[in-house]
């Protein structure tokens, strides 16, 4: 009986989040194909910086989309803050290439400094909170 539940509700995030999968496995191949030819062209001497920046880019936005589905729980059920840090780190490092544009640093410096004050309020913060408020009580 739980076998058999088990694997419907696999299928069912599954199907609910087999667009999102998808599209973050192309996100990554497409920004690994995009590092390669900025590659090829500082190979050749030609500008790819750019180039290169896009498909940092892609390639983290694309393992942050992975790693962020309600599917993934599932793949990993004993590692669940595994993939919050993951998924914070490849969408803070996915920020990176924006940070020297003019018109998109600003919102890359705000991305990444409310994720790392969150995340910090969340692991250390409200922990230590808590066990200073709850401490004396068993």
């Amino acid at each position: 009986f739980l076998i058999g539940s088990q694997l419907a509700i696999y299928k069912n995030r599954l199907f609910k989040d087999l667009p999102q999968l998808i599209l973050g496995i192309m996100a990554v191949f497409a920004g690994i194909v995009f590092i390669c030819v900025a590659l090829y062209n500082l190979y050749r001497k030609h500008r790819g910086k750019s180039l290169a920046a896009l498909g940092m880019f892609s390639v983290m936005m694309g393992l942050w989309k992975l790693t962020d589905t309600r599917f993934t729980p599932f793949i990993l059920p004993d590692k669940p803050i595994f993939l919050f840090y993951v998924s914070v780190t490849m969408l803070m490092l996915g920020m990176i290439p924006l940070l020297w544009d003019s018109l998109f640093g600003s919102l890359a410096v705000t991305i990444m400094g409310g994720l790392s004050v969150g995340t910090v309020i969340t692991l250390v913060f409200i922990p230590v909170l808590y066990s200073l408020i709850m401490g004396g009580k068993k």
